[in-house]
Parts: C-alpha cells; structure tokens; sequence
C-alpha cells in the first residue's frame, strides 16, 4: 500500500508535464474586440419626395440626338436605383449595393457635366433640376436643396465613401479583419479625392450655397478630417489580423500599430476643430466621445502590449512592471 501511495503522485506530475504550466498568458479575446471596435455611420439619403428626370429636363436639347437620350435614360435609372439602395440600412448586401449603384451612376453625372461644360447651349432646361440630399453624418436628417450638378457628383462620390466603410464594417463582424482594412484605405482614398480635387474646383468656380447650408460632408475640413480617421480604423484592422494570429504575436510591432492608430485619432480631432469648427456642431457629441475613448484606449494598449513585448524578451523585467 505504501507503494501504491507514492506511484500515483509521480504519475500524476509526469501527466501534468504534457499540458500548459501556470496561468493562460495570452492576450484576451476582449483585446481585439476592444482594438478592431469600428463605428458605422449611414449613407446619406435621396429625398422621395422630389424625384428629379433628366430625360425630362434637357428633352429640347436632346430631342435630335438619340445616343444622348439614352444617356439621360439610364441617367435617370441609375439615379432611381442608388436611392433605393441608400434606404437598406444596415441589411446584408445594403453596403455592396450602394457601391455598385454609385459607380454606375457617376460616370453619367461626370458626362453630363461636360456636356454642359464644353457646348453651354445644351444646358438649357425644359424643367428645373433640383437635387434633394440628406446628409448621412448629421445627427438629424434634413434634406438640403441645389440646383448645382457638382452637388449631385459630390454626394454620390461621399455615397460610395461611405458605403465602402460600411462595407469594412460588414467585413469587420464577419471575422475579416484584412478585408475591412482595404475597405477603409479605399474610404480614405475616396475622401482625400474630394478634400483635395472635387470640393477645391467647386468652390473655385463659385457657388452661391455657403459651406454651413450643405451637407457636413460636402466641406473640405469634413472630407480631409475623415481620411484620417478611415486610416485610424484601417490601423485598427492591422491590430486584429495579427492578434488573431495563432502562436505569440509580435508584440512590438501591435504596440507601434496602437500608438499610430491613438496619433491619427488625435490629428483627426485636431483636423476636424481646425478645418469643419461649423459643420463638427451638426455632428452627434457622442461620436466623439467615443473617439476620446478610442485615443486613450490605444494609449493604454501601446503600453499594454510594450510591456509584453519587453516581458517577452525575458529581461528589463521591471520596464515591463512599470508600464504595466
């Protein structure tokens, strides 16, 4: 019996040597949701009250050429279509389809606009075009009126902007962190396109609708201010793809990724109170309360993840301690 009693200890710590010894150290599951959290805002919307017919309205100029007829036809369809999709929400494919009908739509706008740009007599009206749009990043819906046909091209170009972070958004929630990632540096793009080339000819031609009458997103500082933060949540993505990673993750390089996600949150801010004061007042506060928190999460995960990539390199224990 004293034999027995002595065996089954030694088996038992012989056992145990096969499994994990000492606590789980590895990064909790919490981190990345925390790290890759992504806030969606909507489309902005078509008013159906007013629906506008190009075919209609340059009937007189186009009654003699029928290839433009059908233009102005499949103007007019697109148009409709994009603003059945901009009324989806949320539902499954709602991004994808705001995107598509955008691209669909825009190269018809663009052909318009030169059209009238290189033979001016073809801009004559049979019946007024008024553009009805409701901005998606206000925290109240109200349609804003424009006769301008940059108008139009503007907003369907920031519809294709944010249908894309959307999309990230959709890819996001799926587990698809390098697919949300180039959905956001694609967001960003698109914003910059306008912050730096659309809105700078508009307003160079002139126009008699002031900055605070439009849309947020029809202004430079909006536009300029969200390429930064499209690039900040693009970041976060870059998080997620390594920690959900199997095996030790590099944890230097997430601590570098957090504190570059916290500089661009922060310069976004900045961008936003310098260049869109007005149009951040139309913007619900709780927004950037989140952003607030944002920054100085990411602040704490540099730190966080810092100490376990110094904790990792098995010295300066007490770095570590102390930026834990």
């Amino acid at each position: 019996l004293r034999q027995r009693r002595t065996e089954i200890p030694i088996t038992r710590s012989i056992m145990d040597l096969d499994g994990p010894i000492g606590p789980d150290l590895s990064h909790p599951d919490s981190v990345i949701r925390l790290a890759s959290a992504i806030h969606r805002f909507r489309c902005p919307e078509i008013s159906p009250e007013q629906r506008i017919s190009y075919e209609r309205s340059f009937k007189s100029a186009s009654e003699n050429h029928p290839e433009t007829q059908a233009a102005l036809r499949k103007a007019d369809t697109f148009r409709t279509d994009l603003a059945d999709s901009l009324v989806l929400g949320n539902k499954k494919g709602a991004h994808q389809q705001v995107i598509k009908c955008a691209k669909e739509y825009l190269p018809l706008i663009h052909k318009i606009l030169l059209t009238c740009k290189v033979q001016p007599e073809v801009a004559r009206l049979d019946e007024r075009l008024f553009f009805n749009w409701a901005s998606g990043l206000e925290k109240s819906k109200k349609f804003i009126k424009s006769e301008a046909l940059m108008f139009e091209m503007i907003m369907v170009i920031v519809c294709q902007a944010l249908g894309t972070a959307g999309a990230a958004s959709d890819a996001c929630i799926a587990g698809d962190f390098p697919g949300a990632g180039r959905e956001l540096k694609k967001a960003a793009g698109i914003m910059k396109f306008l912050a730096e080339d659309q809105l700078p000819k508009w307003i160079s031609r002139g126009t008699n609708v002031e900055d605070k009458e439009l849309p947020v997103e029809a202004s430079v500082g909006i536009c300029d201010s969200f390429k930064t933060l499209f690039l900040a949540v693009g970041q976060q993505m870059a998080i997620a793809t390594v920690l959900v990673k199997p095996g030790i993750p590099n944890y230097t390089l997430v601590a570098k990724l957090c504190l570059g996600v916290a500089e661009n949150l922060e310069t976004f801010v900045n961008t936003i109170r310098s260049k869109a004061a007005l149009q951040k007042e139309k913007i619900d506060p709780n927004f950037f309360t989140l952003i607030t928190f944002q920054i100085g999460l990411h602040n704490a995960l540099c730190l966080y993840f810092g100490a376990r990539g110094i904790w990792e390199g098995k010295d300066k224990y007490g770095i570590a301690i102390v930026m834990l």
